[in-house]
């Protein structure tokens, strides 16, 4: 699925697609979460996991992000280190905010700019599994 390639010392790529992650809103920041993540430690690896519920029904606790995890394996990346998933999980937060990952809607109340929506579509199908 869409990642962002160079972002980070990733072990494994995440296995989630960036681009239709469900919106909502924190309680803690009252802000609008995406990729509110954690990580969690295996054997030899890292792994960070987003605490936004895969349908986008709110915020999940740790234990609950863990669980989704391993019923769904959906996952941000794997990594070697904490570290190295902390900081990966910084500068996923930092492109999302930079809205790298937003699609432009289409609405009967706006138009779509055919040039950004062309560029968008183009990263997308560059960047997923439609190579």
């Amino acid at each position: 699925m869409p990642q962002k390639k160079g972002i980070g010392p990733s072990f494994e790529p995440g296995n989630i697609n960036l681009y239709t992650r469900p919106r909502v809103k924190d309680p803690e920041t009252d802000k609008t979460s995406t990729v509110r993540s954690m990580s969690f430690g295996e054997p030899n690896r890292e792994i960070l996991i987003p605490t936004v519920e895969e349908h986008g029904r709110g915020i999940l606790s740790d234990e609950d992000a863990i669980a989704q995890y391993y019923r769904t394996k959906k996952h941000l990346g794997m990594f070697k280190t904490p570290n190295e998933a902390t900081n990966y999980a910084g500068k996923l937060h930092d492109t999302f905010e930079r809205g790298e990952y937003d699609v432009p809607l289409v609405s009967s109340r706006r138009k779509a700019d055919p040039a950004k929506l062309s560029s968008v579509l183009a990263r997308f199908i560059r960047s997923g599994p439609y190579k």
